[in-house]
This record gives C-alpha cells, structure tokens and sequence, in this order.
C-alpha cells in the first residue's frame, strides 16, 4: 500500500489565508524557536468536528478499502517491534469485531490516508494547508504528506519508534500520554543510525532501552491540545482514558527532502570507511550532500538497468 500524496505549492492556492478557517493556536515566538528543533503542545479547535467522531468514523472505516485500516489488541509492551506490531496481535479479531465490540476487546485501530475518503478530504486539505501557511516561515514547502486517525482504548500503547518525517498530532477525544526525545541525542539514537533510519527502511527500527525513559520530554494529551514531532523524533504514545481519538498530520518538506538525501548520503560514505558530518548541523554541508546524492541516484539508475 503506498501511503501519502506528493504535492506542490501550487496544490495549496485554492485554501484562501482570508477564508480559511482556523485550526491551530501557536505561540508565535515558541513556534520560530522550537518547530523541528523540540516537541512542544499547542492548542486546535478540532475536538467538536462531527466527522472525528467514533460514530462516524467508524463508518469511515467501513466505506475505505481494507487496506487502510490497521487494527490490533491495544496493550502491547512499549519495546515491541513497532513495524511488526500490528500484525502480531490481532488475533481472533475482525473489522466488524473491533467496530462492534470496541471496548470489551481493548481495540487499537489505525485509519490510513482518511482523505481519500470525499467526505473526509476538505477536512484534511484544510488542516494541512493551515500547517503549510504556518511553516513557511521557519521551514519550505510542503512536498508530500500522509494523515492517521487512531482510536484507542485504555492503556493502548503506540510503541517507540521514529518516522521518517514531521508531525502535527490533535488529540481529539480522551487523553494520552506522550514521550518525545531529540534525535540529536546520541544517547539515544546514534547519526550512524539516523543515517540508515533514513536510507534502509527494510532494517528495524532503533529499539527502545529502559536508559531512555530518563531522556524524554513528557507531555499530557487532552482534547484540544496538540503535539508537533520534528523530523524523525523518537516517541512512544499511551492511552490514559477509557477512549481515546488522535488525528495525526505528518509531512516532509524540500527541507526535510534534503535531510533526508544528505542521511543517504552519508549511509554509504559511511560504508567507504569515512565518518561524515552529522546532518541537520551544517546548512551548505547538507545541501552539498543532498545533491551529490540526487546526482548519484540519476546516474546509477539508468546503469542498473543497462546490466538486468
């Protein structure tokens, strides 16, 4: 299943600033000093939508293809393999099971890509084209992005893990716990590691070791109040209530594309024998590499399929 949509600025122009209706509320100064150097909350107005309610998404889950909806037992051990997790425990369960006995089978239930759903994609477009507008400042545009709603119940677990980009996360109904820690923290998460996160997405993930709980930032989750992931943060997500509706918006940029290709980059230096600059340090060394790599992979691609 390939997951997101891949855009362009000019995917945003039909989202009018003056018409647009307003989402999030962010500390202008905490906003230009922390966006995707630390996690930090902010406050949306999306608890009261009646589209992400469970009624109706529970229709949603219905009308998507199956493909896109991921399900589970919720209590799972935080250290679990988050990419094999799903499938490991979902036993005995069906769609129709989760959605008809959510709470007696302590249900963990993830909708992929919900704006491929027409009644769902004004929504969606809206909230992004509002983060879009907000970035622009301290970021560059938006070039592809992938959207999650999870329903949880009590004591639900979201296992550590990283993805390969940016989040926004609204906590829609319920409350959750959330542990956030930098990826520039070698203690937890090494750039050699960082660089292959990046590159070989077939490798596991870096696990989670009991040394990290003392290097988190912790955050408390209520409706109304929402938490933005810099690129590649580490984190690990628990369900407090009894019920518990998350939307999550997350995206790259032609900034984090470039991070990106820089983390490439230096996987297969590393490989050669070389230890490279971190990335995500130095600006010019960053584009330097991003660029060498998009030469490489030009080149190289057109030579693998000369030798098949």
């Amino acid at each position: 299943m390939a997951l997101g949509q891949f855009v362009d600025e000019r995917y945003f122009e039909r989202f009018s600033e003056t018409t647009a209706t307003r989402t999030l509320e962010l500390d202008p100064a905490e906003f230009r000093q922390l966006y995707n150097r630390e996690a930090f909350a902010f406050h949306h107005h999306l608890c009261d939508e009646p589209l992400l309610q469970f009624e109706e998404l529970f229709k949603l889950c219905k009308r998507l293809p199956e493909n896109s909806i991921k399900f589970r037992r919720g209590k799972v051990p935080v250290d679990i393999n988050f990419d094999t997790s799903l499938a490991q425990n979902r036993e005995g369960l069906t769609l129709d099971s989760v959605i008809e006995h959510f709470d007696e089978n302590e249900s963990y239930l993830a909708i992929y890509n919900p704006e491929t759903d027409p009644e769902y994609r004004d929504l969606i477009e809206r909230i992004l084209s509002e983060i879009s507008r907000n970035i622009l400042d301290v970021d560059s545009p938006i070039t592809w992005y992938s959207t999650y709603i999870f329903m949880s119940t009590a004591q639900s677990v979201t296992p550590y893990h990283m993805d390969r980009e940016m989040n926004f996360l609204f906590q829609i109904q319920g409350e959750k716990y959330a542990k956030l820690w930098s990826r520039f923290d070698e203690r937890v998460m090494t750039s050699a590691e960082r660089d292959t996160l990046l590159t070989d997405e077939g490798k596991k993930r870096p696990a989670y070791r009991q040394a990290l709980e003392r290097l988190s930032k912790n955050f408390e989750l209520r409706p109304g109040i929402g938490l933005h992931h810099p690129f590649i943060a580490p984190h690990l997500i628990s369900t407090k209530s009894d019920r518990s509706v998350t939307l999550a918006i997350t995206y790259r940029t032609e900034l984090s594309d470039v991070w990106s290709d820089a983390h490439n980059f230096n996987y297969y230096i590393r490989k050669l024998g070389f230890n490279p600059n971190v990335v995500g340090i130095q600006k010019v060394s960053d584009q330097r590499k991003a660029v060498l790599m998009r030469i490489a992979r030009k080149f190289f691609k057109p030579v693998k399929k000369i030798i098949k």
